[in-house]
């Protein structure tokens, strides 16, 4: 894991600005239209018009995905999807929803002027920000910006500004940016108009606003996690904004040391009617796990030394640590060398969409050989295997793909598959390595963005991944990460963005950063608990 910072002095860090609309009730959910609106504006900004780009790996570029999650998370939980408006990068520059500095101002008017007496507001900002020496204003920075002219950029006095003068129950201003300013000397602490608009800092002056992977944005993670149901304090379905200052201002100093929101201004009276939605099954949930390795393949050239050990521990680390996590049970089929044939693999399949039901989650794990010499399709390749004639006889990406998308749950697949065409070079290595073929890529692709599926890969497309001392290295990051070292929140359970962060360091420390794995989790996903050891 390594961090950056939302700073407007270096120039390297992404713009996220954030906007929702919450009801200001106490009210039910079928009240809310009779008790207030609730909109959102979310704008995610990766580049600049002026030809600036943020530097560094992409994995740092984190505003649209940011914007994605923030906006599927008030999807779920009961925003209309008319009063959401999200404003990216990713659109033409024609498009009225592209967010430069005239755009912006014009959806803040356009939600300023649409408020009722009943309704509540919040605007949150998040990325690069500018503050000048003898200014005592704070500014977001736009597709647009010009870094070093003020009129350029969004004016926190000025959304602050038009809220104060708009009707409206509550309104409150997140901004996940640094307070950093330009020059020698403390950034001051803005000057805001009125005293109806509270506004909620990623950190206090003088401190920079973190982002890294995977979380993103520190305080827009929180946010969201918290708007998720975490914030709830009393566990009555609904978070108050005292609530969710609480929640925030507690969890992100426990993650970075150096970063302290701060809330200026009044609480907003606002309530968030965001009711998490209770289980509908009788037994809450359950985890199905199909795991199948592979390490006595017939032909000699291909044998694995530590594929079916990998499967039978990732089995067993998901018994022993997620029971308590999933109160519908535990249920794990395990099939390795002799047992992992074509007609098996996909009785496992099978059994999968059998037992899933819309709360559950499927968990399959392959470990073994991949080919993908057929007309550039990839296979997985079961122990029966001919490879002459791979397509009748192994279990190919389309088929695993239809069958994993159809399943009504959350479902993850994880892959420590290696190419068998070419891997006889590699047998007098000390390490016996797993390198997905290339056709994999455009599979998992599709997987990840057209079926839902949370992806996870030992290896990098064009990467292999090392066996060493009876386990994988991926394999073993991923059972001590269950087992509670991922867990670096200390929340007592291991979420799935705590493994994804935890297995990519794991793997990078124990391979001397020669293996790269990849997580993949769709913006339509919200990270999820797999273990509570």
């Amino acid at each position: 894991m390594f961090a950056t910072f939302r700073s407007s002095i270096s120039l390297v860090l992404t713009l996220n600005l954030l906007c929702l609309v919450a009801s200001g009730t106490r009210a039910a959910a079928d009240d809310l239209s009779r008790e207030g609106r609730r909109y959102a504006l979310i704008i995610g900004v990766n580049t600049y018009d002026n030809g600036l780009v943020i530097k560094g790996d992409v994995k740092t570029l984190f505003a649209e995905s940011d914007a994605a999650r923030f906006a599927q998370t008030l999807r779920s939980r009961g925003f209309s999807p008319d009063s959401i408006v999200t404003m990216t990068t990713a659109l033409p520059r024609d498009n009225p929803r592209y967010p430069t500095a005239a755009n912006v101002r014009e959806q803040i008017k356009a939600i300023a002027g649409r408020l009722t007496s009943r309704d509540s507001v919040v605007v949150a900002f998040a990325g690069n920000e500018r503050q000048f020496a003898g200014d005592d204003d704070y500014y977001m920075c736009p597709s647009d910006a010009e870094f070093d002219d003020a009129r350029t950029l969004i004016s926190l006095r000025e959304v602050c500004s038009a809220l104060e003068q708009a009707d409206g129950n509550g309104k409150l201003v997140i901004v996940d940016s640094c307070r950093v300013r330009e020059g020698p000397g403390k950034a001051p602490t803005p000057r805001l108009p009125g005293r109806s608009v509270g506004v909620l800092f990623a950190c206090s002056a003088g401190q920079e606003a973190a982002e890294e992977a995977p979380t993103g944005g520190v305080l827009s993670y929180f946010v969201v996690e918290g708007l998720s149901g975490a914030a709830d304090d009393d566990k009555d379905g609904t978070i108050t904004t005292a609530e969710l200052v609480s929640y925030v201002k507690a969890r992100v100093p426990l993650y970075r040391k150096n970063q302290t929101p701060e809330l200026i201004g009044p609480v907003p009276p606002i309530e968030f009617i965001i009711r998490v939605k209770e289980l509908t099954a009788k037994e809450g949930p359950s985890l199905y796990v199909l795991s199948i390795g592979i390490n006595d393949y017939p032909d000699k050239r291909l044998k694995l030394d530590c594929a079916a050990p990998d499967a039978r521990d990732i089995r067993q680390a998901f018994l022993t640590h997620s029971r308590r996590q999933f109160p519908g049970g535990v249920e794990a089929r395990l099939l390795l060398d002799g047992q992992a044939t074509r007609a098996n693999i996909l009785e496992g399949l099978q059994w999968l969409a059998g037992k899933a039901k819309g709360n559950d989650v499927a968990v399959v794990f392959y470990a073994g050989h991949g080919d993908s010499q057929i007309e550039g399709q990839f296979y997985l390749v079961p122990v029966d295997a001919n490879l002459r004639k791979l397509g009748a006889s192994g279990v190919s990406g389309v088929s695993l793909r239809k069958a994993l998308g159809d399943l009504p749950c959350t479902t993850m697949l994880i892959l420590d598959a290696c190419d068998s065409g070419g891997f006889d070079a590699k047998a007098t290595k000390t390490r016996k390595t797993r390198g997905l073929p290339t056709a994999t890529d455009t599979m998992l692709r599709q997987m990840v963005n057209d079926e839902g599926l949370v992806v996870m890969c030992g290896a990098a497309k064009g990467k292999e991944a090392a066996e060493e001392n009876g386990h994988g290295f991926f394999t073993r990051a991923i059972i001590d990460g269950l087992s509670g070292k991922a867990d670096v929140f200390k929340k007592g359970r291991v979420d799935l963005i705590d493994l994804q962060a935890y297995v990519i360091n794991r793997v990078g420390e124990l391979s001397a950063d020669e293996q790269q794995p990849t997580i993949s989790i769709p913006s339509t996903i919200r990270s999820f608990p797999l273990s509570k050891p």
